[in-house]
């Protein structure tokens, strides 16, 4: 995820401009960049700096988080060791049930019917947990009012700007940089520019701060692609396709016009112009066929309208199109979209004490040997799971773990045919949090009990973290 970057150049960027109090990526973790071939330099953020270190250079290769080495010994069905594994209990099932009565403390409650009724709706209620702790994989994400509604409404007044009057004397250079992409088929067909290009400056920085901001906090990303601007008149559309190279999600930010009708109905100035993502059952059809039920639009894809300031992420391997835009002339009435993809997944941690940075670096790749020693021996998987983990300094161990990230999908040579895929999800899961439950971190508090800070522009900020905890997001990408 390094190779096309100038890091020395970068670096001496970053140190001038100054840093944020974001966290910091630890090393390049993983090769889900964009290839040399698009042609595309990656975005990073401007004022955050990447701790450069040996490890960035070293072989951590993740093949479905295996090493290359490694991968004749990785397992493409299922061992009896992944078998126990299955019919295991996931951690956190068995966490919450160490804290429900016993059957031996329910015995002296109450009469024997009572009894056996609490104890069968507590077993109920064990397994609905258990069923839950792993649902269906999130390939799409859906933040509506993303932007601060004054950023949102500048952007949009820039645009609008450009052509507020079609008849003024002195032309508009911006009215110019538009590229009119046209594929044979309509495969694409559209008028788009950079963002950075039809937004001044100071807006342009806002805005990229924002998606990169969402990018690490929500996604476990690194980067981006440089950002584009789309727009789509009378007639233009993007045909089913899949982005499968250009990072693990791509995401989409509409500026479109849109009215308010009876105070909570949204209307756009035009008609179609949605994002249409298949549904990912469509993919695994026969599995699923039911020949009882009728099988319309709204089954096969997901439709997604491009309301004014919705941001939409999504898995790019699932196939998608934009429906045609049918009305509008103006430009002022089109869809107006902002729009790339996420990319370079990478383990950031925030109020590590920079006394202990070498340390929790050491520690953070033995628990990546550790969760890939302990994935050999289960079914291949494709897709990205991210973790936020909240480590107690005192403890030095996970204290809370939240799933950031789970578009992980079951490799059909992996599944059994009589095997449930989920079963495969929740074995992977199982192992991966149990790992994290079970390592133990660092020593990473000193005597003095100084918080860590980290400075902007030139001034010291206190991180948000609570002091006693070290907030690590960490990504594990099975290709």
């Amino acid at each position: 995820s390094t190779e096309y970057s100038n890091h020395g150049k970068m670096k001496e960027d970053l140190l001038r401009r100054g840093s944020t109090k974001w966290a910091r990526p630890l090393f390049a973790f993983c090769s889900h960049g964009m290839p040399s071939s698009i042609g595309l330099q990656p975005v990073r953020p401007r004022n955050i700096i990447p701790l450069i270190s040996w490890r960035s250079q070293r072989s951590l290769s993740t093949g479905n988080i295996v090493p290359i080495e490694r991968r004749a010994q990785f397992s493409f069905g299922t061992s009896s060791r992944a078998e126990s594994i299955m019919r295991a209990k996931s951690p956190r099932a068995e966490l919450d049930a160490s804290s429900k009565p016993s059957k031996a403390a329910t015995a002296n409650a109450g009469a024997d019917l009572e009894e056996d009724s609490q104890e069968e709706d507590m077993e109920e209620e064990e397994d609905d947990e258990e069923e839950d702790a792993y649902p269906e994989p999130e390939h799409i994400k859906i933040v509506d009012n993303f932007l601060s509604k004054d950023l949102a409404s500048k952007l949009r007044g820039e645009f609008e700007g450009i052509y507020k009057n079609p008849r003024e004397s002195s032309l508009n250079p911006k009215r110019f940089i538009w590229d009119y992409w046209y594929v044979p088929g309509s495969q694409y067909h559209l008028l788009r520019t950079m963002a950075n290009k039809l937004f001044s400056e100071k807006l342009y920085e806002a805005l990229e701060y924002e998606l990169l901001k969402f990018a690490r906090v929500e996604l476990s990303c690194d980067a981006m692609t440089p950002v584009f601007c789309s727009m789509y008149m009378n007639g233009h559309e993007q045909r089913i396709h899949c982005d499968i190279p250009h990072g693990p999600f791509a995401f989409v930010l509409s500026l479109s016009k849109t009215s308010l009708i009876d105070g909570n109905t949204k209307q756009l100035p035009f008609e179609g112009g949605e994002t249409k993502i298949l549904r990912p059952h469509v993919l695994d059809f026969w599995r699923r066929f039911d020949s009882s039920s009728v099988v319309e639009q709204d089954e096969i894809f997901e439709t997604v309208p491009p309301h004014f300031n919705r941001l939409v992420v999504f898995d790019p391997r699932l196939p998608h199109y934009v429906s045609q835009v049918r009305g509008p002339q103006d430009p002022r009435d089109s869809r107006l979209v902002i729009h790339g993809w996420f990319a370079e997944p990478a383990p950031f941690a925030d109020n590590v004490d920079k006394q202990f940075d070498d340390a929790f670096q050491d520690a953070l790749e033995g628990l990546t040997n550790a969760v890939v020693d302990r994935l050999q021996e289960l079914p291949m998987a494709l897709g990205m799971i991210a973790l936020r983990i909240e480590i107690n300094k005192e403890t030095q161990r996970a204290q809370n773990i939240i799933k950031k990230v789970d578009t992980l999908i079951p490799h059909p040579r992996g599944v059994e045919a009589d095997q449930d895929p989920s079963q495969v999800r929740e074995m992977i899961w199982n192992q991966v949090i149990e790992v994290v439950q079970e390592f133990k971190f660092p020593k990473l508090q000193g005597s003095t009990g100084v918080k860590a800070k980290a400075k902007k522009g030139g001034a010291a900020l206190e991180s948000d973290s609570n002091d006693n905890f070290v907030v690590l997001t960490l990504p594990f990408v099975f290709e």
